[in-house]
């Protein structure tokens, strides 16, 4: 089963809801636990297998059936969550710098005016990964648990995209007003004539991601690997034209106007993908953007004739972040013609979601 979406919702600890999103990643058929560890237990075969609420850190392989490069190991890619009591750490890369030890490999390079070690392929910092991680409850202390979390995971056979937010949505969840939240899109891009992955060339995987708790908010890109680069580029503004890289998404604060005389809505896809040597036409199809003032937090919206599909899709957008309604949202692929979504609470017992699903 490739192609499936989950939501899930109600989660007081985002220990629990990691270990969630590990089994539906593995379960699915997409990815395979290269390395599990919790505590001094570095054997642990299966994430459900894992003792709930302790911190565990989890490194998974893209399998074939969600990378459409079919050659093996020779395209694929990993993903590394670290997770721990308040925060949570997420790395995206080759084997090169994530390799099956799950020990994380170190760059040497120059930021701004000072020199340090930063890892590439990380999400959402800068050195060392210690500014902004992709989820931090560290300022709820002991009152995470009234500001509960859920999760969207959608995976497909040329990527995937997670989403994670806080429920509550109050100006106490997070130091500046609105609530925490935080997506990530890993993919090939698709032909914006037909779909269709691109798998030819240099197969280039992209990034995309966003972040926004009380230390920061941030919109960034970087390439995972092409076929004959194994080293992802370092994370830059998505919203950026810089040096080599072309802007794919617009500022999350982008003062922009995306509605038409006819009394629609424009959405966009990310596009103008570049990596050092060259330009795609291609976009990326697992998340989409618009005006912020055009809709609200986590409302379900439906595309039509996207790629000349006779079906339409469904997107669910992000938090509304923007004060007064400026800026741009977010939008994730949930349902589709070749995606089936499956939604539970975990305060559902039925937890089955292979037979919930009909498979």
């Amino acid at each position: 089963m490739a192609n499936i979406s989950f939501n899930r919702s109600g989660y007081k600890s985002h220990v629990t809801m990691m270990k969630d999103a590990v089994i539906d990643m593995v379960e699915s058929g997409n990815f395979h636990a290269v390395s599990i560890q919790q505590a001094d237990n570095d054997f642990v075969i299966h994430p459900k297998l894992l003792e709930d609420e302790a911190p565990f850190s989890c490194l998974l392989e893209v399998l074939p059936e969600g990378n459409v490069m079919l050659e093996g190991n020779r395209f694929s890619w990993r993903v590394m969550f670290k997770v721990e009591w308040n925060q949570m750490r997420v790395y995206v890369a080759p084997k090169l710098q994530l390799p099956d030890t799950a020990m994380l490999t170190p760059v040497l390079g120059t930021y701004e005016r000072f020199s340090g070690w930063d890892h590439v392929g990380v999400i959402g910092s800068d050195i060392g990964n210690s500014g902004l991680p992709f989820v931090d409850r560290t300022h709820l202390k002991k009152a995470a648990p009234a500001y509960p979390m859920g999760y969207i995971l959608t995976l497909t056979d040329r990527g995937f995209v997670f989403f994670t937010y806080e429920e509550t949505i109050d100006s106490a969840s997070v130091w500046h007003n609105g609530s925490a939240f935080s997506w990530l899109c890993v993919q090939r891009p698709v032909d914006p004539e037909d779909g269709l992955p691109l798998i030819s060339e240099m197969s280039p995987v992209f990034c995309a991601y966003e972040i926004k708790n009380g230390f920061g908010h941030k919109r960034n890109k970087f390439v995972v690997r092409e076929t004959d680069i194994y080293v992802p580029t370092k994370s830059q503004p998505a919203w950026q034209f810089r040096e080599m890289n072309n802007a794919i998404l617009p500022h999350q604060d982008a003062e922009v106007n995306f509605f038409t005389d006819d009394n629609t809505a424009k959405v966009f896809f990310p596009h103008n993908l570049n990596t050092r040597r060259y330009r795609y036409k291609h976009v990326m199809d697992l998340v989409a953007f618009s005006e912020s003032r055009l809709f609200g937090s986590l409302q379900s919206i439906e595309l039509s004739n996207v790629f000349k599909e006779r079906n339409s899709r469904r997107y669910k957008s992000t938090i509304n972040h923007a004060s007064e309604s400026s800026g741009t949202i977010v939008f994730i692929y949930i349902n589709g013609p070749e995606i089936t979504e499956h939604i539970r609470s975990v305060q559902d017992e039925s937890y089955n979601w292979l037979l919930a699903t009909g498979s």
